[in-house]
């Protein structure tokens, strides 16, 4: 008798286990057949999203923009979108006019959806309309590939790769809401009840999203190579001021005090600092933590590390003054050059360079916390360390972009002027620069031979 009460009590569960939950005996033809289209419309949607990195036509995986160095250049025709030509105006509008209809659509969708899913037949075929209105603005901008490919420019919208980029971003953000909204209402285990209950509202919060993608495509997100520019660039000068302010307040700190440690010492600490070091509790990594942000002494720099974080610094310093030269001259040669795709003389050559330098930035300021290593790298047959590698790209690439502005070692190629002010600081960067390079090798090396004789 035990054994027959369980066994009615489980098929009791299992009759009573999805009270809420609709199967496709349980809905009508009408609602059947919308959320089959629902399921066509979301198919679509994924290939469009899938689309997008080979229409862009670069590896998207790249998080810099300054991986477009590695990149063949494309054909840019315009800096402002005053001299925009016509095609990649209207691909532009006809991507706005693609997140409008998203942007209205999606509140009509959802809220017609919960209510009845029978009544929004077509409005999954709406969103889907105005994704490929996205799309094929968006495949009208990226066209063209390389410069030298371009037969007849007049079929080249001239949108420079960081525009492209962002407006990949930007597309792909709108078109992975809209497939997210969509999916809730082409499932077959839709479940009215489980969408529009008070605290688990998703319909909402994800029309929600979908409104926050098109006003960011809309009213954010660069429009003209210009505006691009300017926005990577102002993305770097962010880097340099925050990497700046930690730094100089770690310096500020004062120096760390130099201690002699025995030989007894080193056994005795070793014994005790092993333990906690190897705790599994993670209570020394935390330790540490603490002990860095409140500032202690261990993590100060030395006597000897002080005039290397310094150079550092100072080339950081050189760096964010490059980056302001850089703005300056782009808008000099974006009014001057008038569509020449010449590469040293136009606004994007100036701005692969000027990226070059910001995006190095992080890099030397991980290697800039304290204590220095300036050991040599193990398995590298190169004879510098880490550091010293990343002060000499940092050098290398200011000369680089300060000796194309300045252009004063017998090129006359330069095609726009540069004004007289933003000339001056160029000239003067470029020495500082040579001066706190020798200063960071020198005190590397001098760092170096201390550690060797303890």
């Amino acid at each position: 008798m035990a054994t027959g009460k369980k066994s009615h009590k489980s098929k009791k569960k299992k009759m009573t286990k999805n009270p809420n939950s609709n199967t496709s005996q349980g809905r009508s033809a009408k609602e059947i057949d919308v959320i089959q289209r629902n399921a066509a419309v979301l198919s679509s949607l994924n290939a469009l999203k899938s689309s997008l990195p080979g229409i862009l036509g670069v590896d998207v995986s790249a998080s810099r923009v300054s991986s477009d160095l590695s990149v063949d250049p494309v054909y840019v025709s315009h800096y402002t979108a005053n001299d925009q030509p016509q095609n990649c105006s209207d691909a532009l509008v006809l991507m706005k006019q693609g997140a409008d209809i998203i942007n209205g659509t999606a509140t009509k969708f959802s809220l017609v959806s919960k209510a009845s899913i029978e009544d929004s037949a077509g409005l999954s075929e709406d969103l889907r309309r105005g994704a490929e209105h996205i799309c094929t603005g968006f495949m009208i901008i990226c066209s063209d590939s390389k410069a030298t490919d371009v037969i007849d420019k007049s079929l080249s919208s001239g949108c420079d790769l960081p525009l492209r980029r962002y407006l990949f971003k930007a597309v792909s953000q709108i078109l992975g809401s809209v497939v997210e909204l969509v999916r809730v209402y082409a499932c077959d285990d839709y479940d009215v009840g489980g969408i529009t209950e008070k605290d688990n509202n998703v319909s909402a919060k994800l029309t929600g999203v979908v409104w926050s993608a098109c006003d960011s495509f809309t009213k954010q997100c660069p429009m003209n190579n210009r505006a691009a520019y300017r926005r990577g660039l102002f993305r770097y000068a962010g880097d340099c001021n925050e990497t700046l302010e930690e730094f100089t307040e770690m310096i500020d700190c004062g120096i760390r005090e130099e201690k002699e440690v025995s030989k007894a010492d080193n056994e005795t600490d070793g014994g005790t600092s092993g333990e906690d070091s190897n705790s599994g509790d993670g209570g020394g990594d935390e330790s540490l933590w603490d002990a860095f942000c409140n500032g202690d002494e261990e993590f100060l720099y030395s006597s000897k590390e002080i005039p290397i974080a310094r150079a550092a610094i100072g080339l950081i310093k050189c760096s964010r003054g490059a980056i302001n030269v850089a703005l300056t001259s782009m808008d000099a040669a974006g009014m001057a050059t008038g569509g020449s795709s010449g590469l040293l003389i136009t606004p994007s050559a100036l701005y692969v360079m000027a990226a070059d330098i910001g995006c190095k930035i992080t890099d030397l300021g991980s290697l800039l916390y304290p204590p220095l290593d300036v050991s040599k790298r193990q398995g590298d047959d190169n004879e510098n360390c880490a550091l010293m590698d990343a002060l000499k790209l940092q050098h290398d690439a200011l000369l680089s972009f300060l000796s194309v502005v300045i252009c004063d070692e017998g090129r006359t190629d330069l095609s726009f002027t540069l004004p007289e002010a933003s000339h001056d600081l160029a000239k003067r960067l470029r020495e500082t620069t040579k001066i706190r390079f020798e200063e960071g090798m020198e005190g590397i090396c001098n760092l170096g031979s201390s550690q060797m004789l303890n």
